[in-house]
Parts: C-alpha cells; structure tokens; sequence
C-alpha cells in the first residue's frame, strides 16, 4: 500500500504526558473555522490522554515488577535513507527521493498487529519516559508493521529525536481515525453539508414527520442529566425506533469530543432494550476498542448486565472481560498466553479482571459464552 499522507500540524502538539486539565466543549457555534478549531482540539486531547494511558502503563509496570525487563519496550535506532530516483525525469532538482525515516529495532516491542498510524513514543532510556516532567518524542508509523529486518518506516510528530543514537521505544494508540477527521474537517465549508446547521447549534435538525415524538420514561429523564439538544434527538430516534417515522429511520448524532455522544447512545441503548414493545437486540458498533467499551460501561455503570462483547483481550477494556466471546479461531492456550502477558504489565485496578478472566478460560467456563451472546440485549463490536 502507499505511505500515509502527512499528518496534521494539529498532531504535532502531541507528547508522552499525563494530563491534568481538559477543555471545555461548547454547545453552539458561531462559525464552520470555530467549530472546526473546537473539534481538532478536542481531537489532540483525546491521543494525548490515550498517550497519557500509555505513560501510566509503564509507570505501573516498573512499579510492580521490579527488575524485570519489560515486554512492551523495546530498543532502536532512528535512520534516515535517501535515494536516487529510478527515473531522472521524476526528480526534483537534486535527483533524490523525499529521505526516509525508520526506527530499526536492535530489540523489538510486542509488534504484532502493529498498524499504520500507530504512535511511538522514543526516549533516551525507560526512566526518562516514566518521568512526569519529561515527554519523550512522538512519532507515527507510515507503513504496515515492522519489515523483515525489524524497520519500522515512521516520521515526527512534533520534535524529531536524534539519528542514530540508542532509544528505548514504546508503542502508543493509533491515529488513523483522527488523521481521517482532519482530513473531513479541512473540506467543511459553509454550505457543504445540509446538517452543517444543526452541527452548529444555529438550529435544531428536522424534526420527525410526526407532529410529536413519544415520552421518554421516567427511568431515562429521572437518571441522566440530558441537556435540551439530548433530549430532542433522544425523543425522535426513539420515536423512529417505535415506527412513528417511515419516512427516515436513520438517526445522526453529531459533535465534538467531550460533547455527550456517548450518555446520549446509552440512554438509546437503554430504551431500546428496556422499553421496546417487540423483542431486539442492539448492535453497538465503532472503529475503535475504546468507543465501543465507553458504551458498555455506560450501561454497565447504570446496573445493565445483558451484555456481549466481542474482541481480542489485549484490546478490550479489562472491566468489560467477563462480557466477552472469543472467536473460535482463538486457541485456549493463546487467550492464556495474552491474559498473563497483559496480568505482568497491568494496572492494580485491573489485575483482578485479568485474573479473573484467566480462570475462566482455564477452567472452561468461557465454552458456553456464544449461547450468551445470542440471548444478549445489547452487544458490543468493532467494524473496520
């Protein structure tokens, strides 16, 4: 495949802290370059706490495993290559391609899985990147995964580190989303979207083409917060749900980071499940781990257990374990490998989930977990 396109200046404020404060998201807009601003902001918050995730991961690591090398660290080198190109027609005045930037691993992290736009985070040795007042250097992976020859073709988010000096070399989440919003955000104009309104907060979306949508139960108003643009969507998807509506069964829900996306899909969720005159299911979908098990633990949290959640262990949230249905792919001696290679590496808050999960696929208890997920109310899934 092609190599990723350049990143975002927004993305080079990116660095390898734990933050403290977080910005607050508006409501309503007075412009697209506003809403624009507010959005890429939120966007850069959003890596740099999962970076920040990251920076606790192995601050907990050298905590509880003292002496220990840890499995998720490796070693390398940044390189940079330059070369002729084939054709002297296709170059530029010197003749030479645009030079390269590679990490080339002298001992390689856990890199299975490894993707484009992934984040690396390099310092000058483990200490340095555990230290809260030191940030380490950002980069993005521009390839597939590591070569045959442990290279890794990445560049600089914001300060490029040294060449050819020894680092240690950690890997961060994956950007690829956000680098896909940008790209959306950079064409959005006035006029180029019918729902730029509604987005803006200058007016509410159409309404249903039923005069009035139902009332939303009681156990929904009394428990959530809702503020007036939560409740309006909450009233005409739930009305769409009931069939008040044949002539648009498709809801939008749209807003920044931080904006109240994820109470108003619980909420959803909970109707759905709970309130709906027919039997269904509710299928929870997103291009991230992370998205989909905000979610579930918004249910979770609200005392719903009737839960599936389908993914890779080392991905999902560990509080979110004893939901899951391995794939049949997904041998019992690999699923015990992954959980206690993510029990060496884990925060204390998390070692009983894996632990408990661990017995669970030991003893064979996770056999009848596919019967469950059929009978599930709401399940939980990535799509790619």
């Amino acid at each position: 495949g092609a190599a990723a396109p350049p990143p975002s200046g927004s993305l080079s404020l990116l660095s390898f802290e734990i933050l403290s404060d977080r910005i607050v998201i508006p409501t309503a807009f007075s412009s697209v370059g506003e809403y624009r601003g507010v959005w890429i902001r939120a966007m850069v918050e959003e890596v740099q706490l999962r970076l920040g995730e990251a920076k606790k991961k192995l601050q907990n690591w050298a905590r509880f495993n003292k002496g220990k090398r840890c499995p998720f660290v490796g070693t390398g080198r940044v390189t940079r290559y330059e070369r002729a190109r084939q054709k002297r027609s296709e170059a530029g005045g010197d003749g030479k391609e645009p030079p390269k930037t590679f990490i080339a691993f002298d001992r390689k992290p856990y890199t299975k899985n490894a993707a484009m736009a992934d984040t690396w985070v390099l310092g000058t040795d483990e200490e340095s990147l555990r230290d809260r007042t030191r940030h380490g250097y950002v980069m993005r992976s521009v390839w597939h995964g590591v070569s045959s020859d442990d290279k890794l073709q990445v560049e600089p988010l914001g300060k490029a580190p040294p060449l050819n000096e020894p680092l240690v070399c950690v890997r961060g989440p994956n950007v690829s989303s956000e680098l896909q919003i940008v790209d959306v955000l950079e064409g959005l104009d006035e006029g180029s979207s019918p729902l730029l309104d509604g987005m803006l907060g200058i007016s509410p979306p159409k309404a249903p083409s039923s005069p009035s949508g139902p009332t939303l139960p009681e156990e929904i108003t009394g428990a959530f917060e809702l503020n007036a643009s939560q409740a309006r969507f909450l009233t005409q998807a739930w009305g769409r749900c009931l069939g008040g509506d044949q002539d648009s069964s498709i809801s939008i829900l749209h807003g920044p980071f931080g904006s109240g996306k994820t109470t108003v899909i619980v909420c959803l969720a909970l109707l759905l499940a709970r309130h709906s005159p027919r039997p269904l299911s509710v299928l929870v979908s997103a291009n991230t781990n992370v998205a989909v098990d905000h979610v579930l633990n918004g249910l979770a949290g609200r005392g719903f257990e009737d839960l599936g959640r389908i993914g890779s262990v080392k991905k999902i949230d560990p509080s979110l374990l004893r939901y899951t249905v391995h794939s049949k792919q997904d041998s019992k001696k690999e699923l015990v490998r992954d959980l206690r290679e993510m029990l060496a590496s884990c925060a204390p808050q998390e070692r009983a989930h894996y632990e408990e999960e661990l017995r669970a696929v030991e003893t064979d208890r996770k056999a009848k977990a596919s019967e469950r997920l059929g009978r599930a109310a709401v399940v939980g899934v990535t799509c790619h």
